[in-house]
């Protein structure tokens, strides 16, 4: 990742590019985030996934 970073010129640290990646991804899925979340606290011994 430093690699292509580096090779963006990019203007960011590595731990700053992985921080926006997380972000943007729980903000993409934060719906079907809560929704888990949801079922886990009423039923905390399923795990399944939908």
């Amino acid at each position: 990742m430093r690699r292509v970073l580096n090779a963006l010129d990019a203007r960011t640290s590595l731990a700053a590019y992985i921080g926006n990646i997380l972000a943007d991804h729980i903000d993409r899925y934060r719906t079907l985030l809560s929704e888990a979340i949801e079922r886990n606290r009423k039923n905390p011994f399923n795990s399944s996934l939908p």
